[in-house]
């Protein structure tokens, strides 16, 4: 059974992690790369994040584990973890600043992590949705519409035995998804495309504003 089971190779690999750092460039910074190495704040529940995946300190262990590896100390980080100013932000940036490997070492690895989810969820739908899984290994562009959803919104419920009712896993698992009046599902003799995982997304509470469109610069 392992044997069968979907893994990138090297190659796409490297060429997935290449295209999902230009892609987060873009909807996590809007293209501006100085705000990868300064501490900002998000919208909404978000606390001060960093990095080109934006890594929220408040809502993010993985963030709060790494932190301290290049010296920020629990103050810091438990300053970072909340909402509001920042009154030693200039000190806290140049801290960052100093690890930019570090910092891009992190970000790679957690790319990785996301590359792997991917990998998990085309061998889901091998299961349950053979066509569906096929389409996503053949088409690049679903690959990193697929990616970016799962940073933003998370893809829920891979390892578990049923997806939760209208989640996008149950949509692309071919089960059909309420929203309001409306009822979503995929065409079982269609080809998946990234307009189908559009056309959840537009039907979702967050609508087309959240993941078509870049997201706004940081607030810094």
């Amino acid at each position: 059974m392992d044997s069968k089971r979907f893994n990138f190779s090297h190659s796409e690999r490297a060429q997935l992690l290449s295209d999902i750092r230009a892609m987060l460039k873009q909807t996590e910074l809007s293209g501006n790369e100085a705000y990868i190495y300064r501490f900002s704040e998000g919208p909404g529940k978000s606390t001060h994040a960093f990095g080109l995946k934006q890594f929220d300190v408040g809502n993010n262990a993985a963030a709060r584990h790494f932190l301290p590896r290049i010296g920020f100390t629990r103050s810091e980080i438990n300053e970072l973890s909340h909402r509001g100013g920042l009154p030693d932000r200039d000190n806290l940036n140049e801290k960052l600043q100093k690890h930019t490997k570090e910092v891009n070492d992190f970000t790679d690895l957690q790319i990785q992590h996301s590359i792997s989810r991917l990998e998990s969820l085309i061998n889901r739908l091998d299961r349950e949705n053979p066509a569906a899984a096929a389409a996503i290994r053949k088409d690049h562009e679903l690959q990193l519409a697929l990616v970016d959803y799962d940073n933003q919104l998370v893809i829920s419920d891979l390892g578990k035995a049923q997806p939760k009712p209208n989640s996008l896993l149950a949509y692309l698992t071919g089960h059909p998804v309420q929203r309001g009046r409306i009822t979503l599902q995929l065409d079982p003799k269609a080809t998946l495309t990234r307009n189908d995982i559009q056309n959840y997304i537009d039907h979702t509470p967050w609508g087309s504003t959240t993941l078509s469109q870049p997201s706004t610069a940081p607030i810094v």
